[in-house]
């Protein structure tokens, strides 16, 4: 019997006393033949009971719960993809290949110490490692000087000035400007290609 409708007892059924006893109690009335005897803590716990409702509660609380589990996923995927840009950019970073780079008017030898350059009339070095950035970039303080014709004398003063060597490199070609770092002048710009002994006039 379902327990949200009305209990209905024939009142023959009942005797004298029975009748009287269930006439005392709040929830039961009378009415022509019968009583009528609401049911009202069932009527209150149909509530809890009801097949449709608790299907509903069941439903809901399954879509919070792919939705929390789906932000927690994209999450994840985010938190990965940073890691993965973050190693691309780990392994393209590398130190300028070794061996001769050369172009027109510039000759360069490169080891992992450095490099040394020689110009038409004039030399320059690098005292650390070429580091390639990202992008295949590098930018490092160095050192240049110019030359004379005719032999070097062994009591004559250095001219080294600093510089900057700061270079772009994509596959096996270098292009390197050399700036003065105390009059901030760019003193020339070279392009170079791994392997390439370059095309040098000394100075007479």
């Amino acid at each position: 019997m379902p327990t949200n409708k009305a209990l209905l007892l024939q009142s023959s059924d009942l005797g004298g006393s029975d009748a009287r006893n269930f006439a005392k109690r709040p929830n039961v009335f009378k009415r022509g033949d019968y009583i009528r005897v609401y049911a009202s803590r069932q009527s209150k716990s149909s509530v809890y009971n009801d097949p449709m409702s608790n299907l509903i509660t069941l439903a809901t609380f399954c879509l919070l719960s792919v939705i929390a589990q789906g932000g927690s996923c994209h999450a994840s995927q985010t938190g990965s993809g940073n890691a993965n840009s973050e190693m691309r950019t780990a392994i393209k970073t590398d130190k300028l290949p070794a061996g001769v780079w050369g172009g027109q008017h510039v000759r360069a030898e490169v080891n992992d110490a450095g490099a040394t350059f020689e110009f038409d009339c004039a030399r320059g070095s690098i005292a650390q490692a070429i580091v390639l950035d990202g992008s295949g970039k590098f930018d490092l303080p160095g050192k240049f000087a110019t030359q004379h014709a005719g032999p070097i004398r062994g009591d004559e003063e250095s001219n080294d000035r600093g510089v900057r060597y700061s270079g772009t490199v994509q596959d096996q070609e270098m292009t390197l400007t050399i700036t003065d770092t105390k009059a901030k002048e760019v003193i020339g710009t070279f392009t170079l290609k791994h392997g390439s002994e370059g095309r040098l006039m000394k100075c007479l």
